[in-house]
């Protein structure tokens, strides 16, 4: 069996809505980047303002794409491991049930380097007040399923955003507050 490449583009309704951009997605399913050129001028013609490659990379180099100049701005890693029912959880580590200022201030912090902060795209303030409504979201099974807090004492010192999807728990947000 031959594995077939599947490129697709999207429209991205929340994500421009927020921004107040034209924002856009190209994902490459096995990182054949042949037609994402071709893509990128569809797009361009269409008036998109951004628009986002996702291409699997192995190892921390993105692959270089004929015809695209820019450079990656963001580079994301998935991780995976298995946990034994039962396993033993820290008792620092709490869940929280609802948004406050220590935990949009860690997701501020979370983001410090994220494509929101890198990004020439994004205005000044754009990624605060992205990883702020991140934060807001979060509670209610909006953007996760569970907030997780490390406290100790009365102090939040870390945060975990976790999504349920087909049994595994997928990290949104992950911050350690820089004062520890």
């Amino acid at each position: 069996m031959i594995a077939m490449d599947k490129t697709t583009s999207s429209y991205l309704a929340w994500d421009s809505d927020f921004f107040n951009l034209k924002i856009g997605r190209i994902h490459c399913d096995t990182g054949d980047t042949d037609r994402v050129p071709e893509l990128v001028r569809t797009m361009r013609e269409q008036g998109y303002d951004l628009v986002y490659i996702e291409v699997p990379v192995a190892g921390n180099d993105a692959p270089p794409i004929p015809g695209i100049s820019e450079k990656p701005v963001d580079l994301k890693i998935v991780y995976g491991r298995d946990v034994a029912p039962g396993a033993a959880v820290d008792p620092h580590i709490r869940e929280v049930d609802a948004p406050c200022d220590t935990l949009r201030r860690l997701g501020i912090q979370a983001g410090h380097r994220s494509r929101f902060t890198n990004d020439r795209n994004f205005r000044p303030g754009d990624a605060e007040r992205f990883y702020r409504t991140w934060v807001d979201n979060s509670f209610g099974g909006g953007m996760a399923d569970h907030v997780l807090a490390y406290v100790d004492g009365d102090r939040i010192k870390g945060m975990v955003t976790l999504k349920i999807r087909e049994g595994c728990g997928d990290i949104g947000l992950l911050a350690v507050d820089e004062g520890c």
